[in-house]
């Protein structure tokens, strides 16, 4: 997904706390993220909770106004672009390991 930040909150050298609007695709808790300013990465972290009008939530959607906390090194300011990723880590069994050969 992504997001447009709007405004930011709160914001330490490993934690931040912004608001912005899902420009594209979805959100979810727990997701990577890739801090964009003026489309260069700056730095990346961790959605660690989200919420919609003082509500915790899991996901949100295209077009939903939302706030994130996210974790990890780097500043953030308004207007910044967030790429939201989930890292999926898939686990192949050899072919011939299932016969014994």
């Amino acid at each position: 997904g992504v997001l447009k930040v709007l405004k930011v909150f709160f914001s330490t050298p490993r934690r931040k706390i912004v608001g912005g609007e899902v420009a594209d695709g979805t959100v979810e808790k727990g997701a990577r993220v890739i801090i964009k300013h003026n489309k260069e990465a700056i730095s990346a972290g961790e959605i660690v909770e989200m919420q919609r009008e003082r509500q915790v939530i899991e996901q949100a959607r295209q077009g939903d106004q939302i706030g994130l906390t996210i974790e990890g090194k780097g500043k953030i300011k308004e207007g910044d672009v967030l790429e939201i990723y989930r890292e999926q880590i898939i686990k192949e069994e050899l072919a011939g390991a299932e016969r014994g050969t």
